[in-house]
């Protein structure tokens, strides 16, 4: 019994803890990322290029092109759609999350604009930078769980049914305004700075049912069905600023982006209420019933100085081929944790923090993107292909090393030399992104769709994760 319900009990805190870890920062890879669905049918390779109407997001320097108003509205997945393989001691455990299509994922505005004669180009830019896994579930059902049973002095074995079942229900994330405006300083070298107030909110609801069926309890052994419900509701609100500096250099066949992310602090906010009642044959006990209210916990992130360069190159006036290269230097990230709360009436509050290193790595990413543009009758029609290689900043924690399938090109050129240059412990999430679309004079439709996969482990109990995620992304942009 005692090995049966260890396991139980491993994936079910690992759940928990994944839940927790996941209301503090919503994604597994931390990858911010910037919208729009050219962007995202490019792998994301798009610092170098970046000369759409989400350039004020990803390179501010890249708005220098504009020569009108222009608005763009996107549309994208809320979450990613798909699944996680649980293996714990070689038993499997599947856990189910599908995303939406119901919210706006991007609002860009750009402008030009002159001071003192000379030429700008400004742009305001709502972006979902980053969002949680929605309608999670995940069920283990008829685990047959054994025990031994003393009667005076005769030991027999026992046998009782569980039944587990657990639906997690998460909307939000961390969002960002950037108010961003570029401007050219030399021929053909534009420079561009924004500065990003980050906000969003995220709510998660966590069902819990735990079903015991014939278990013998005392006096008398009598079997009975126990069942223990939990529902948690947990709120976070996000908070921070930070500043985005851009160059970009243009020439005849190629363009080439270097962008700084400033460090800054991200502050969660949350509040949490949990609810449990315990049952046997129906009758609600007193004990293990419960209600508990978690109010106004403070958390504060650390995070770190990001340094992304792009490449763009134009093999045709039709075709053009992009590559980024990003490090985030995560290693130094460390959170604090209010733990109290003084209220001074007459003076300042006092807040009192424990500081926790997450253990995290500094990590190298590398990202590929394509286009290819057909001019049509019916108008001109983009084809795009990318793919990337997302290192994550939490790594694996255990001597087995899951292995990785991805040997396509680039990835069997360029996988090798993204996993050189991060720890070897530190799982790398491939994505594969393909995309099209339709523009025509004053108005651009795009779509975009990526598939991703990564895969974990760690603990002493090894446990391993394979996570195969869908996303889709739509964005419509008119020239006035």
């Amino acid at each position: 019994m005692l090995k049966s319900l260890l396991m139980v009990v491993v994936v079910i805190a690992f759940l928990a803890t994944t839940a927790a870890s996941q209301t503090y920062l919503p994604h597994s890879s931390f990858d911010f990322t910037w919208g729009g669905a050219r962007a995202e049918a490019m792998g994301n390779a798009y610092l170098g290029l970046a000369d759409d109407i989400t350039a004020g997001a990803w390179n501010p320097a890249g708005l220098v092109g504009f020569e009108g108003p222009t608005l763009g509205l996107s549309l994208g997945s809320t979450a990613s759609c798909g699944y996680t393989d649980f293996s714990v001691q070689s038993r499997l455990w599947h856990y189910d999350h599908s995303g939406s299509l119901s919210n706006i994922s991007g609002l860009n505005f750009v402008a030009p604009f002159r001071i003192k004669g000379h030429p700008f180009v400004g742009s305001v830019n709502f972006t979902r930078n980053f969002e949680d896994v929605m309608g999670q579930a995940w069920k283990q059902e008829g685990d047959d769980l054994r025990y031994v049973s003393r009667t005076g002095d005769i030991y027999e074995w026992e046998t009782f049914l569980l039944d587990i079942g657990t639906r997690v229900i998460r909307e939000g994330g961390v969002n960002s305004v950037a108010f961003s405006f570029g401007t050219r300083v030399y021929e053909n070298t534009s420079l561009g700075i924004g500065v990003n107030i980050y906000t969003g909110r995220n709510t998660e609801e966590v069902f819990y049912t735990q079903l015991l069926s014939d278990l013998p309890i005392p006096p008398g052994a009598q079997l009975v069905d126990e069942v223990v419900d939990v529902y948690i509701v947990d709120t976070t609100k996000f908070s921070g600023v930070n500043f985005t500096l851009g160059l970009k250099k243009t020439g005849e066949r190629f363009s080439a982006g270097l962008v700084l992310r400033t460090p800054f602090s991200l502050n969660l906010k949350t509040g949490s209420s949990i609810y449990q009642v315990r049952s046997i044959n129906g009758m609600p006990q007193e004990e293990d019933t419960d209600t508990t209210f978690i109010d106004n916990q403070l958390t504060k992130y650390t995070l770190p100085l990001t340094i992304g360069a792009g490449l763009a190159l134009h093999v045709s006036d039709d075709a053009v081929l992009t590559a980024d290269a990003e490090y985030r230097g995560y290693g130094s990230t460390k959170f604090k944790r209010r733990d109290s709360l003084r209220i001074d009436p007459a003076g300042n509050n006092e807040e009192y923090f424990t500081d926790i290193d997450p253990e995290w790595n500094n990590v190298f990413s590398m990202r590929f993107g394509s286009e290819y543009r057909i001019n049509s009758s019916i108008g001109m029609i983009p084809l795009r292909a990318g793919m990337g290689m997302v290192a994550i900043p939490w790594p694996n924690r255990s001597e087995s090393k899951s292995p990785h399938g991805n040997f396509n090109f680039p990835h069997l050129v360029f996988l090798p030399f993204v996993k050189a240059l991060n720890k070897d412990d530190t799982p790398i999430r491939s994505t594969y992104s393909l995309g099209s679309g339709i523009h025509w004079s004053q108005i651009k439709l795009d779509w975009a769709y990526t598939y991703s996969t990564v895969d974990r482990n760690w603990g002493e109990t090894v446990i391993e994760a394979k996570q195969r995620d869908h996303h889709f992304g739509f964005t419509f942009t008119g020239v006035f």
